[in-house]
Order: structure tokens, then C-alpha cells, then sequence
């Protein structure tokens, strides 16, 4: 009983090693994006709908899912089910892609009033992580409550989302 106790604790203390130093590094990657304004000409590409100008998409707050084909498949498909219990319409998704398989894979389980667009490169520091990320873009065009969700701890992801929907 002992050694299963400290085998638990061990296992826990590791875990909560991770999250912390996660977490920290999530702080400062945090800082290195919240307030940059994208280029509100950044052409987003509408899956069979045509390309538009950024500015013409984003009239006012809204969450931003950025996803890439690269980036980790499990980490995406883990983020997926919370993602669609999200109430807010105000949810657009840019995608960095090439093929259409990852398109259509990606939409399945997603709200479907959501736009997608496929995005190549933002010109923020995030961008050159090969990781999910999310952020609330604003009609400036500047970004505010920039987060990295992490499949090892799903419930930050789930109270990132609420505070958001609380905050659009």
C-alpha cells in the first residue's frame, strides 16, 4: 500500500512539474503576442467561397482557432470535443494547409456556422511553433488572451474557452 502511495505521488509530482513549467513558458509566449495587430489586408481563403481580406471578416471580438496539418494530430483531436461545446458564434478558424484530406478531416465535429479559411503565416511569434493555438482578434485587428491549449490538461482548455465566451 505504502509503495503504491508513493508511486502515486511520484506520478502526480511529475505531472504537476509539467504543468508548471508548461505554464510558464505558455506566460511568456503569452506576452511576446498579446497586443500585436495583424495586417488587416492578410488574405484569408474561404474554402470554395473565394479569398477575402481580413478585415472584411472580423468586425468586432472574435475567438480565432489557429491550427496547421503539422501541427501534433493528437493534440488537435483531443482540443476537437471541447471546442464543440463552444455556444459563440463569433469562432473563426484559420488553417494552415496544403491537403484537402487534412480540410475535411478537421471540419468533421466542428460547428458547422463556423468559417474556416486557410491562412499561411500570421507574422507572430506563435506562428513559428508548429502548435495549436487560440486567440481573441479584435476589429483593430489586435490580438488579446492568446493561449496554447495542451491535450495533457484538457481542463485549462475547457476554462479558457468559458472565460472566453464569457468575454465575447
Amino acid at each position: 500500500m505504502i509503495e503504491e502511495l508513493k508511486e502515486y505521488y511520484h506520478s502526480e509530482k511529475e505531472i504537476n512539474d509539467f504543468v508548471l513549467s508548461t505554464l510558464k513558458e505558455d506566460i511568456k509566449l503569452g506576452f511576446q503576442n498579446e497586443g500585436l495587430i495583424l495586417n488587416s489586408q492578410t488574405p484569408l481563403i474561404e474554402d470554395g467561397k473565394g479569398t477575402h481580406m481580413m478585415a472584411d471578416i472580423i468586425k468586432n471580438k472574435t475567438l480565432v482557432i489557429r491550427f496547421s496539418q503539422l501541427n501534433c494530430q493528437a493534440c488537435i483531436e483531443a482540443i476537437k470535443p471541447l471546442l464543440k461545446g463552444l455556444k459563440t458564434k463569433q469562432v473563426v478558424v484559420f488553417a494552415d494547409y496544403t491537403n484537402k484530406h487534412f480540410l475535411k478531416e478537421f471540419k468533421k465535429g466542428l460547428n458547422e456556422d463556423w468559417r474556416l479559411f486557410n491562412v499561411k503565416l500570421l507574422n507572430i511569434p506563435m506562428d513559428d511553433l508548429n502548435i495549436p493555438y487560440f486567440f481573441v482578434l479584435d476589429e483593430e485587428m489586435r490580438l488579446s488572451h492568446v493561449f496554447i491549449p495542451h491535450k495533457e490538461v484538457l481542463s485549462h482548455v475547457r476554462e479558457y474557452l468559458e472565460v472566453i465566451e464569457q468575454h465575447l
